[in-house]
C-alpha cells in the first residue's frame, strides 16, 4: 500500500511540472506528426484507465502525454493533455491542481478561435465550481461552454454540457430548473451517434432524472418514464457493442427504479444481470451497488438471512476497491458517509436484530460482535479517507484490539441507527448489549443543541440536552458499569457524538467526567497501548502568546508553559522560538515522550485546512507528521500529543474525526485536544493540573483528566462545562 500511494504522489508531481522550454534545434528533431499520434492515443487510455478506477495508471500516461506534447511547437497539443489532466486531478480531489491546469489551458489558447477546446476546459472549470460549492459559477460556466459548443456544432459537447448544467441546478437545490434543461439534454441525446458515449450519457441522464423525482415528488411522473426509457435505450446500443460496464450500469438502475416501484421480482430479476456483467469484467466498483442492491430487495421481501448473506458479499467487494474508489468520488468528503455508509449500518442493523432472536448465547455473542466489527470497518474506512492516505491503514501491524480489557474498564461502543440506539459493552466477562428506542435523527438533534450551547459559558441552557443524552446513552448500563465496579469508560463515538465530550453528560447531580475516568478512541485498535512512563519524562513544549497571522494573542500561554517546566523538565519554545524550523529541529534532536503545543489551531472537514499556528507559519497536518510522524514506526513514540486552544466546527463529525485521527496520523499513542476554543486562563489551569496529575505513576492519563476537570467543577467560576469538557482524551489512556 505504501509503495502504491507513494506512485501515485509521485505521478501527481510528475504531471505537474512546469513546462520545460526547447530549443529551436531540440524542436526540429522531433518528429512532431508521431509525437501528436502517440498523444493522441495516451490521453484515451488514460480516460479509460480513470473511468475503470485505475487512476495510478491513468496518472502515468497522462504524466507521458504531457511530457511528449511539451516537445511540440503548437500550444494546443498541451491544451488537449491538459483538459484530461484537470478532469484527472479533480477526479483524484486535487481541485486547486485541476484549476491551475485549465486557467494554463486558458491562456495557451488566448482566443476563442477554438471553440471546442474553449468549451471543454470551460466544462471541466465548471466541474470543478460543482464539487466547491460554487454553483452560480458553475452556471456561468456551462451556459459560455454551450455556446461555443454550438458554434462548434459538436452535439455530443452540447449534450454532455446540458446534463452537467442539470446536475448543477439539481445540487443547488433549484429541481425545477434542473428538470426543464434536463429535457433539452435527452433531446439532444436522442441526435448523437449510437455509440459507448452516447450510450453512458443515457445511463447519466437516466439516473438523473430518476434522483430529480426521488429529491422533488412534486416534479411530473413523466420523469420515471423517461428514466427508464433512457436506460432501455442504453441497453439497445451497448449489446451490439458488447460493453459490459455500460450494460451493468444500464440494467442495475433499471432494477433500482423498479425496487421504487416496489416491483420486487422484475427487480431482482434485472439486478441479477447487473451482477453477471460487472462480474464480467471485474468491475468490483460496480458490482458492490448490485449486491448491495440484491439485499435491500431481499429484505424487503422478507428474506433477512439472504440480505445478510448478500450485504456481506457487498461489504467484501468493498474491501477490494475502496481505496481507488474514494480517489474517484470528485466530492468525497461530502459523499464518503452517504455512498458508502448505509451499507455497513443495514448488515450490523439485521445483524444485531438476528442476534435478538437466537437462543444459542456463543451465536448471539458472534452476530453481535460482526456487527460492531462491521462498523468498526467504516471507522477504520472513514479515517483512511480522510488523510487519503493508504499507509495509514499500515500501521495495524503494530495495533492491539481492545477486546480484552482490565476489569476496571469498559469499552463503549454506541451504533446511531434510524429507528434506535444499539449499546454496546465490552468488559472484562465480554460483550453486553443494550438498545434504546429513540432513532438516529433524534439523537442528533439533541447533540446539535447541546454542542452549540455548551461554548455559552453565561448559560445554563445545556442542562436538559445533557441530561437527555445521559438518559439515552448512560442510564441504561449504569447499574452493569457499577455491579462490574468501573472506573474507566472508553468511548469509540459514532457520527455525531464525535463533536460532543461526553464528560458533560449529566445524570441530575453529577457530570459523567467526575463519575468514570474517560477517553475516546476512533476505532476498537490502538497502536501498541503501554502505561506512560513516569521517569526520565522530558517535554518539548510550543506556544504563541502573541497575536501573529491574524490570530488573537492567548496571554496566559506564558505561565501555562512555564508551569509544565515546574512540573516536568523541559524545553521551552515560545512566540519568536516558536518556528517552524525551531520545533522541527528540537524533534529530530531530542526523543521527547510529551509534545506540549499551546496554540491556535483548527481542524477543519479538509485536512488540508487543518493545523496549528506557528509564529512563523501554519503546521499542517502533513508538516506535524512529517516531524514527528516517524515515530509510528520507531520503538520510542511520542506518548502524548496535548493541544490546547485548538478549535473544530461546530457539529462537523467529519472534522471531529479529523482531531481523533490526529494522533494516528502524526504517531502519537495519545492527544489531549480541545473540541472548541475555551477559556486561556481556564487551559492554563486544567493543563497545570493534568500534568501535575500525571506525576503520579498509579494514574492513568484518564485519571489525570478527570481529576483536572473536578478540580475547575468544583471551582464556582468554572464549573459550567464550557470551561473544562471540550478537554478531551484520544488514543491510549493508560
Amino acid at each position: 500500500m505504501a509503495h502504491r500511494l507513494f506512485t501515485l504522489m509521485l505521478l501527481i508531481a510528475v504531471v505537474t511540472l512546469p513546462a520545460t522550454g526547447w530549443g529551436e534545434d531540440e524542436a526540429a528533431m522531433v518528429d512532431v506528426d508521431e509525437v501528436i499520434r502517440q498523444v493522441e492515443e495516451m490521453v484515451p487510455r488514460a480516460a479509460s484507465h480513470q473511468a475503470a478506477g485505475h487512476y495510478v495508471e491513468a496518472g502515468v500516461a497522462l504524466g507521458e502525454a504531457l511530457a511528449l506534447a511539451k516537445t511540440t511547437p503548437s500550444p494546443l497539443d498541451n491544451v488537449y493533455v491538459l483538459i484530461a489532466l484537470s478532469d484527472f486531478h479533480l477526479a483524484i480531489g486535487q481541485r486547486d491542481q485541476a484549476m491551475a491546469d485549465i486557467e494554463e489551458g486558458l491562456t495557451l489558447i488566448g482566443d476563442e478561435s477554438q471553440p471546442l477546446l474553449h468549451a471543454r476546459l470551460l466544462n471541466n472549470r465548471g466541474n470543478v465550481h460543482v464539487v466547491s460549492y460554487r454553483f452560480e459559477k458553475a452556471e456561468q460556466d456551462y451556459r459560455q461552454a454551450l455556446a461555443q459548443a454550438e458554434t462548434a456544432g459538436n452535439g455530443a459537447m452540447v449534450a454532455d454540457l446540458l446534463a452537467n448544467l442539470t446536475q448543477a441546478l439539481f445540487q443547488s437545490g433549484r429541481h425545477t430548473d434542473a428538470a426543464a434543461i434536463l429535457e433539452k439534454a435527452v433531446e439532444a441525446t436522442r441526435h448523437l451517434p449510437k455509440d459507448q458515449h452516447t450510450a453512458f450519457g443515457m445511463v447519466s441522464l437516466g439516473k438523473l432524472a430518476f434522483t430529480l423525482k426521488l429529491q422533488e415528488q412534486t416534479l411530473s411522473s413523466r420523469l420515471i418514464l423517461t428514466a427508464l426509457t433512457l436506460f432501455k435505450s442504453a441497453v439497445t446500443i451497448a449489446k451490439p457493442l458488447n460493453d459490459a460496464r455500460i450494460l451493468s450500469y444500464a440494467y442495475g438502475y433499471q432494477g433500482r427504479l423498479y425496487e421504487y416501484e416496489k416491483r420486487f421480482k422484475e427487480a431482482e430479476h434485472l439486478t441479477k444481470k447487473a451482477i453477471f456483467y460487472a462480474q464480467s469484467v471485474s468491475a468490483a466498483e460496480i458490482l458492490y451497488q448490485w449486491q448491495w442492491q440484491s439485499a435491500r430487495l431481499a429484505q424487503a421481501q422478507g428474506r433477512s438471512t439472504q440480505a445478510i448473506t448478500a450485504l456481506r458479499t457487498s461489504v467484501a467487494t468493498l474491501s477490494i476497491v475502496r481505496p481507488d474508489l474514494y480517489r474517484g468520488l470528485r466530492n468525497a468528503p461530502d459523499s464518503f458517509r452517504d455512498l458508502i455508509g448505509p451499507i455497513y449500518y443495514q448488515l450490523a442493523d439485521l445483524l444485531l436484530q438476528k442476534a435478538n432472536t437466537v437462543e444459542d448465547p456463543a451465536l448471539q455473542k458472534g452476530l453481535r460482535i460482526e456487527a460492531r466489527n462491521t462498523i468498526e470497518a467504516l471507522k477504520s474506512a472513514e479515517i483512511q479517507d480522510l488523510f487519503q492516505d493508504e499507509c495509514v491503514a499500515a500501521l495495524k501491524a503494530k495495533e492491539t484490539s481492545l477486546d480484552t480489557v482490565a476489569a476496571d474498564t469498559a469499552i463503549f461502543y454506541p451504533i446511531l441507527l434510524a429507528d434506535r440506539v444499539e449499546l454496546l459493552l465490552t468488559l472484562a466477562d465480554g460483550l453486553h448489549r443494550f438498545s434504546v428506542p429513540i432513532g438516529k435523527a433524534t439523537v442528533e438533534g439533541e447533540v446539535q443543541q447541546l454542542r452549540v450551547k455548551l461554548e455559552d459559558v453565561a448559560s445554563d441552557a445545556y442542562l436538559p440536552h445533557a441530561q437527555r443524552l445521559y438518559q439515552w446513552l448512560i442510564t441504561p448500563m449504569l447499574d452493569t458499569l457499577k455491579e462490574q465496579k468501573v472506573d474507566t469508560l472508553v468511548v469509540v463515538p459514532d457520527g455525531a457524538l464525535r463533536t460532543i465530550p461526553l464528560g458533560a453528560l449529566q445524570s441530575g447531580d453529577t457530570f459523567l467526567a467526575q463519575q468514570f475516568a474517560l477517553a475516546t478512541t476512533p476505532g476498537l485498535r490502538l497502536t501498541d497501548p503501554k502505561a506512560l512512563p513516569r521517569t526520565d519524562v522530558r517535554i518539548l513544549a510550543g506556544g504563541l502568546s502573541e497575536a501573529v497571522q491574524g490570530f488573537s494573542a492567548l496571554p496566559n500561554v506564558p505561565k501555562e508553559l512555564e508551569t509544565i517546566r515546574t512540573i516536568f523538565p523541559s524545553d521551552v519554545l515560545l512566540n519568536e522560538q516558536y518556528t517552524v524550523d525551531e520545533i522541527v529541529r528540537s524533534l529530530s534532536k531530542t526523543s521527547y515522550p510529551i509534545v506540549h503545543i499551546a496554540s491556535h489551531g483548527q481542524f477543519d472537514r479538509d485536512p488540508a485546512k487543518t493545523f496549528l499556528l506557528a509564529y512563523d507559519d501554519k503546521l499542517t497536518m502533513n508538516t506535524l507528521e512529517l516531524m514527528i510522524g516517524h515515530g509510528r514506526f520507531r520503538e520510542q513514540p511520542v506518548e502524548l500529543l496535548t493541544l490546547s486552544a485548538c478549535q473544530t466546527a461546530v457539529g462537523d463529525d467529519r472534522a471531529a474525526l479529523g482531531l481523533a485521527g490526529v494522533a494516528i496520523k502524526a504517531g502519537a499513542r495519545s492527544a489531549l485536544a480541545t473540541l472548541w476554543f475555551i477559556d486561556d486562563a481556564a487551559t492554563a489551569t486544567l493543563v497545570a493540573e493534568f500534568y501535575r496529575q500525571l506525576q503520579n505513576p498509579k494514574l492513568s492519563k484518564a485519571d489525570a483528566l478527570r481529576n483536572a476537570q473536578s478540580l475547575l467543577i468544583k471551582d464556582p467560576r468554572m464549573q459550567h462545562p464550557g470551561f473544562w469538557a471540550a478537554f478531551i482524551l484520544i488514543g491510549n489512556w493508560l
